[in-house]
């Protein structure tokens, strides 16, 4: 039966069975909601709210099996078609008797008689039509008797599967998966309105249904419409009941279906379009019900759009459903698209993601294309590198899939260019968390989108969210797709491998720098075409030579920069500026390099051109760099020092204060040596105490509860304290430094905390009793006054330890993550098991940080965990300078040289390339 306006109004499940007498619990009345095979049916159970249903197989017979896509059988047997179009025909939606007679648990089944309307016996219908068998039982019945009797009228007549005609003829060409073209499949029906069997319900707008008469299967979604997702064991709210709605309306019936289009975002491509009745659309019924809201990218390609929209403004008008509570806005309050805004690209993070800064708001923010994606680069690969002296293996970063060509188009268009920016949607972030801005972007009136998808360098996906460019897009696609271009292309995509020599070591820095001067020398180097890859620093940087394909770290030679924020110092003047000048002129730009020579830590030396301009010289000359007293091996050393000497004559930047900064470590040549004098207090007295580690930041500090008796009581109190607090029903307003209750993500616990930032609802906060930190919803966080008023009593048990003697390892330095690592591993098992370590307070410095050594119960301290793994080193103060003297540190001190030289002497990790002369950077 092809389903009608009539039969999708019946919004009751209970409105069929009227009329039908009921005789007892052994012989329900019940709704069948779809027919799964000649045999076996799912009943709706009526009078239950929320529908309850049950799956029931007729007993004493046995009907053909229908295939099954993954198991047995693999096709239809012989009539299993007939007999399951048989009983859904003359059933689906109908009124029935069901009389129990036994059940199988394993099949979590119910086995009994079906009885029709009519009062007729399904099972004796099915018999007598030659549709099912009879099964053999010892025992008679007088249900038995009827049932072989009406399978002998069927053999008499020749009916069904006792006809003389084979049974091949009786099976059909079902075709499980879409067709690889579904664009090609989507062309042949669009604009047309075609029967279809809707065999499956997945959500209440995307349905599995079978193309008739081809018996091809294909996914549905209907358009324009969005349904809450059924979720595996957590289904959104609303979404049972949009499905249910939807089963009950058109599970198991033909419907007219007008296709309008397909999508393949989700990497399921399926067809999209509106299942029709007269002058309205099945989608109007979910709408008006408040179980859909509009999908407002694929609304514009129905026909039924606007009836649509009215539909949806009904139920919110009326607060059905999952539009409880929700406020019509007023003309002021409505939702507006986010304007347009310019910004200055910065960086090429993909083919299809950039990194912009705002003309208006000077905020750095990522923007991916919306409904273009490009191929990424794959994993880091380990290569034989080849050749004589050089090391075995090697990292290699490949681009594949025309992952680069995407990039550089994307690089040669946009870099550093203003681009318009056109927001369509926001994307989360899988990991991350970030909430990315998808949009188009156009330079010089250009939407970078078409060209990438002419050359075949991106496809269009379209879904749920797409651009209001669609249409343009699948165009321009289509023109590669006919091209045969870029991805489109059957004949193998290239690839690219760069050898990734960061650290190469001096025996392959010298095999390299043969490569790299080309038959040169030092004092005349050639000069090779390079993108600058990374900025690390304004006199440093990471680039890709194409020649050689390597990317190699380049310093400028006889160069030195302001310090940034480190080892517990301030950053120099102007530090940020210049590195911040290097990243906006440098990032990502085509050069010319100069290579002269290479270091013991596999940094090459050397000149950077940008546009024919040597960006040392245009560093000296703004103020923001100094030369120093390696600048002589530079062979534009003149040019650096009159570039320099002009910044210093007009005071520019660096030259301009009283702050010696920089000045003062190009003058001395060496940068600054920390002194006792830093060492503000020594804790020559302190005993071991316990503690529990509850967050590790980094490779030398973490957060710890101290474990004295007072301490521990404090915690019981301030846990009993808030399993017993009453949160405040109105919400205050936050503010940063404010004294709050929050509920931790991870347990659902109540903790205290400090605000650290207030961004309209989302709050990060600061749990002062583990020192941990996270950014929350604003209906997670509470200002209690009953336990600000503690406080006083109760100060934060979080308490800051560094480990003692160590220079600290930044997490974007070479071994910091693995440092870090290292460090976690150590800590791991006491931090899961609230297993106590042991901690001396060794000194304060001038921050009164704390500083200390740890240990586990076998006696071996962190630091030394760390040092002999290559990923700690001890501060050479503490080895060479005033410090070293000190009598109480003496044994800890020789203790961790000893272990430091036993790393050196093995090339662990940091040491891998031998021991530096200084731990300055002298370039």
């Amino acid at each position: 039966q092809t389903v009608g306006s009539a039969s999708l109004e019946k919004s009751n499940p209970n409105s069929s069975i009227r009329g039908m007498a009921q005789n007892g619990d052994s012989d329900k009345i019940y709704v069948v909601k779809g027919v799964t095979s000649g045999d076996t049916l799912v009943l709706l159970v009526p009078n239950k709210l929320p529908p309850v249903e049950k799956t029931v197989t007729l007993s004493g017979i046995d009907t053909p099996k229908l295939a099954k896509k993954s198991g047995s059988p693999v096709q239809d047997e012989p009539y299993a078609w007939e007999a399951r179009e048989f009983v859904r025909k003359m059933l689906i939606g109908k009124p029935v008797k069901f009389q129990h007679e036994y059940s199988v648990d394993r099949l979590e089944r119910e086995f009994g008689k079906v009885t029709t309307q009519s009062n007729q016996n399904l099972a004796e219908l099915l018999v007598g039509e030659g549709l099912a068998e009879v099964r053999s039982q010892q025992q008679k019945s007088e249900s038995s008797a009827q049932l072989e009797a009406a399978q002998e009228q069927a053999k008499a007549a020749k009916k069904g599967k006792w006809s003389s005609d084979p049974g091949s003829h009786h099976i059909r060409n079902l075709i499980w998966d879409p067709p690889e073209d579904i664009a090609s499949l989507s062309g042949n029906l669009a604009g047309q309105t075609y029967k279809v069997l809707v065999e499956q319900v997945m959500n209440g707008g995307l349905l599995r249904v079978l193309l008739l008469p081809s018996h091809q299967m294909v996914s549905l979604g209907l358009t324009g419409i969005q349904c809450a997702a059924m979720k595996a064991g957590n289904p959104e709210p609303f979404a049972v009941e949009a499905k249910f709605f939807t089963e009950r309306a058109v599970l198991h019936r033909e419907v007219n279906v007008l296709f309008e289009g397909y999508s393949e975002a989700t990497g399921n491509p399926y067809l999209f379009g509106s299942i029709v009745q007269g002058e309205k659309c099945f989608q109007m019924e979910l709408l008006e019900r408040g179980l859909a809201q509009i999908a407002p990218r694929s609304v514009s390609k129905t026909q039924f759009g606007q009836q649509m929209k009215q539909s949806e403004h009904n139920a919110k008008s009326k607060q059905l459903n999952r539009w409880r509570g929700y406020q019509m806005p007023t003309a002021a309050e409505a939702p507006t698209k986010k304007a347009p805004f310019t910004g200055r690209v910065l960086m090429i993070n993909s083919g299809d993601t950039v990194t912009i800064v705002r003309d208006d708001t000077r905020t750095v923010m990522k923007c991916t294309l919306a409904s273009c994606r490009a191929n990424k680069r794959d994993d880091d690969e380990i290569v034989d590198a080849g050749g004589k002296n050089m090391p075995p293996k090697i990292k290699a970063i490949p681009y594949y899939n025309y992952s680069w060509e995407s990039r550089e188009y994307m690089r040669e268009k946009l870099i550093g260019k203003t681009v318009t920016i056109e927001p369509e949607y926001e994307r989360t972030i899988e990991g991350s968390g970030e909430v990315r801005c998808q949009a188009n972007l156009f330079v010089a009136g250009e939407n970078i989108a078409i060209g990438l998808l002419q050359n075949g360098y991106c496809r269009a996906i379209g879904g749920r969210d797409a651009s209001q460019y669609f249409e343009e897009y699948k165009a321009a696609e289509g023109v590669a797709v006919a091209g045969k271009k870029g991805i489109h292309c059957k004949g193998g995509a290239p690839g690219l491998r760069i050898l990734d020599l960061v650290k190469p070591g001096p025996k392959s820095c010298q095999q390299y720098l043969s490569f790299l001067q080309g038959g040169g020398s030092a004092a005349n180097p050639p000069r090779h075409k390079a993108i600058i890859e990374h900025v690390l620093g304004p006199c440093r940087y990471r680039v890709f030579v194409p020649s050689q394909k390597c990317a190699i770290t380049l310093s400028l030679t006889g160069l030195t920069a302001p310090q940034t924020a480190r080892d517990g110092n301030d950053a120099e003047p102007y530090a940020e500026e210049a590195m911040d000048f290097a990243r906006d002129s440098f990032y990502h730009r085509d050069a010319e390099v100069e290579v002269e020579s290479f270091d013991a830590y596999g940094s090459f030396f050397g000149t950077i051109f940008v546009d024919k301009e040597n960006i040392a010289v245009q560093m000296l000359k703004m103020g923001l760099v100094a030369t120093n007293a390696n600048a002589d091996r530079n062979r534009y050393h003149m040019n650096l020092k009159a570039a320099q000497m002009e910044a210093s004559r007009e005071k520019k930047k660096i030259w301009s204060g009283d702050d010696p900064g920089i000045k003062g470590r190009v003058k001395k040549g060496k940068g600054k040596k920390l002194g006792s004098n830093d060492v503000v207090q020594l804790e020559t007295t302190a005993s071991w105490e316990q503690c529990i580690v509850t967050e590790i930041i980094g490779s030398t500090h973490m957060y710890v509860q101290v474990l004295t008796p007072k301490n521990r009581q404090t915690l019981m109190d301030i846990q009993r304290m808030l399993t017993s607090v009453q949160l405040p029903k109105s919400k205050d307003k936050l503010s940063v430094h404010d004294l709050v209750v929050a509920r931790f993500t991870a347990d659902d616990t109540l903790y205290r905390a400090r605000v650290t930032k207030v961004d309209g609802n989302k709050i990060s906060v600061y749990y002062v009793d583990f020192g941990n930190s996270e950014t929350v919803g604003r209906d997670r966080v509470w200002i209690v006054p009953e336990v600000t008023k503690a406080y006083e009593q109760q100060p934060p048990q979080a308490t800051l330890l560094h480990l003692a003697f160590l220079a600290p390892m930044g997490e974007d330095s070479e071994y910091g993550h693995e440092a870090a690592l290292c460090l976690r591993t150590f800590l791991q098992d006491y931090c899961e098991n609230d297993q106590p370590l042991l901690f001396k307070t060794e000194y304060l410095d001038g921050n009164k940080k704390k500083y200390v050594m740890l240990k586990g119960d076998n006696e071996v301290s962190a630091q030394e965990h760390l040092i002999e793994n290559g990923l700690g080193r001890i501060e050479s103060r503490w080895t060479s300078g005033a410090e070293s003297g000190v009598p109480a540190w003496k044994d800890t001190i020789s203790r961790l040289v000893r272990v430091q030289e036993k790393a050196q002497n093995e090339k662990i990790n940091y040491w891998q390339y031998g021991v530096p002369e200084s731990d300055d950077d002298e370039y």
